[in-house]
């Protein structure tokens, strides 16, 4: 689930609307911010984002907020997700990526 999640994020937009400039610079820059991330992720959390307690905090912190604005069993699948993304440090981070170039 948490692939799917991720595969549906990971860009500015979901695939399938109309290809306009506008919406080519906001993927261009989506990919230039997702980068800058990630490259700070992998250089400030190099043991990995779950080894970090404040980190790990504020996924969760968005995890719950998610979780109460949006439909019950998607908070329930997001939960489990990020539970069984605890102790694998590259799929934590992509999905810090993700929420935080949202």
């Amino acid at each position: 689930w948490i692939d799917a999640f991720l595969a549906h994020h990971g860009s500015a937009y979901p695939s399938g609307g109309v290809d306009t400039p506008f919406y080519r610079a906001c993927e261009r820059y989506h990919g230039i911010v997702a980068r800058w991330v990630d490259a700070y992720c992998a250089r400030y959390y190099p043991e990995g984002v779950a080894a970090d307690d404040e980190a790990v905090a504020f996924l969760e912190q968005i995890l719950l907020t998610t979780s109460q604005s949006t439909v019950a069993s998607y908070g329930l699948q997001l939960g489990a997700a990020f539970a069984a993304s605890r102790g694998r440090p590259l799929r934590m981070r992509r999905l810090l990526v993700c929420f935080l170039t949202r």
